[in-house]
């Protein structure tokens, strides 16, 4: 056994189970991260093996002069395969899959690549929705090196038709006006209440090249703007219970504070606050009445005067009018007598994780490292609660590793 791994063995290993948040409203886009398919890519231009998504010209496969949007994933091949595919380097927001479109292209006059779906019910007129979803041109080995404007979505009854590649024009309802150009994920959302009862959502450029606009980025072999993207989502836009801007748990002389924060309250009775030594069993700790209705902000605090030594899992939950749960928080905190440390959760994960950091921890920065030693992700901008998402990894034990300046203990973390 390497040095590397005989020091894994001494590390702690937390395990609970993952709390995730009530949803408050159904997405009307089926398939909406590309992972349901009749299988993976074998080759650009295959968005046909994407579940119910079509690129409105109804060619089956690519071949020029027909726009042929690309489905690429991380089982793929032919230049299909991610995190490294042809069209640049990029890794799922979610999941195993992306799509990939072009919105202009210097080579070929009003080129234009377009994603298009049912809708699983068709919209509901004066009914307001929230329309997402989440873009990136890709970090490195990119083929189109430009951003443009004009990525929008069209809503329509029925499909819409494009003969080869032109632009099929209309006026999208939800539309980036600016340039963009991002080598991260980016969120893109609008709020949007349709006049009639469309059933059908397309994403694309459908403007020709004298109403858009393009700007060069980075050297490449092909001058065009490309771009892919992850879970659309149309859905009925609910308002919230419970803004929440903070939730988190403080070591104290007397014992623990537990304090949250919000922006806003719609409806709410109450909060319940419980802990849990393992994460899945809890029990109350106290409850404290809220505001209400307010659009201002509030603050609150719950003493936890007899915190439990090691691993402290608090739970808030969000009581409404009716005395039901409307939605579910959780926040760690680990005690020692002396100082506290980091805490993962939830731990093993099956896509993200939350580490959640004392106030008062002299911490620089946070590491992860896979079992080989190679380090994968590094995160030097640090909040109370810092996030990160592990979609792009495979399955299996990496190894987190805390700079600091006192001596905090690496913790294992395991990605099923």
């Amino acid at each position: 056994m390497s040095k590397w791994c005989s020091r894994f063995m001494q590390f702690l290993v937390v395990i609970i189970t993952f709390l995730s948040l009530d949803s408050k409203g159904q997405n009307l886009v089926p398939n909406n991260g590309f992972e349901t398919n009749d299988g993976t890519p074998t080759g650009y231009g295959q968005w046909y093996h994407a579940t119910g998504w079509s690129d409105v010209n109804n060619y089956p496969a690519f071949l020029w002069p027909y726009a042929s949007p690309d489905y690429l994933h991380n089982t793929g091949a032919g230049g299909a395969d991610l995190p490294v595919c042809t069209f640049g380097t990029v890794s799922p927001f979610a999941g195993n899959a992306v799509m990939g479109f072009v919105t202009w292209l210097q080579s070929t006059p009003d080129f234009r690549e377009y994603l298009s779906i049912p809708l699983s019910s068709p919209m509901i007129v004066g009914t307001a929705y929230n329309v997402s979803f989440w873009i990136t041109n890709g970090s490195a080995s990119w083929y189109n090196g430009y951003s443009s404007n004009r990525i929008g979505a069209r809503f329509s009854i029925g499909t819409l038709t494009q003969a080869t590649h032109e632009p099929i024009g209309g006026t999208p309802q939800c539309e980036l006006v600016t340039d963009l150009w991002t080598t991260t994920w980016q969120y893109v959302s609008f709020v949007y209440t349709p006049d009639q009862a469309y059933n059908q959502i397309t994403i694309g450029n459908f403007y020709n090249d004298a109403s858009t606009s393009h700007s060069y980025h980075v050297a490449s072999l092909s001058a065009g703007a490309y771009y892919f993207i992850d879970e659309v989502v149309v859905e009925p836009a609910v308002p919230l219970p419970v803004e929440l801007l903070a939730f988190e748990a403080v070591q104290t002389d007397h014992g623990a504070d537990i304090s949250w924060n919000t922006a806003s309250e719609f409806d709410v009775s109450s909060y319940v606050v419980s802990r849990s030594s393992d994460g899945v069993n809890f029990n109350p700790l106290g409850e404290i009445s809220a505001t209400g209705n307010a659009t201002t902000s509030a603050d609150y605090l719950l003493l936890d005067d007899e915190p439990l030594f090691g691993n402290n899992y608090y739970q808030l939950e969000v009581v409404n009018l009716n005395g039901e749960v409307d939605e579910t928080y959780l926040t760690a905190l680990y005690v020692d007598g002396t100082a506290s440390r980091p805490v993962v959760y939830p731990n093993p994960s099956r896509g993200s994780v939350t580490i959640s950091i004392p106030i008062g921890l002299p911490l620089a920065g946070i590491q992860i490292f896979d079992i080989s030693g190679r380090l994968i992700r590094e995160i030097n901008t640090l909040s109370a609660t810092v996030p990160i998402g592990i979609n792009d990894l495979t399955t299996g034990t990496y190894v987190i590793k805390f700079i600091s300046t006192i001596d905090i203990d690496n913790q294992l973390l395991i990605f099923e």
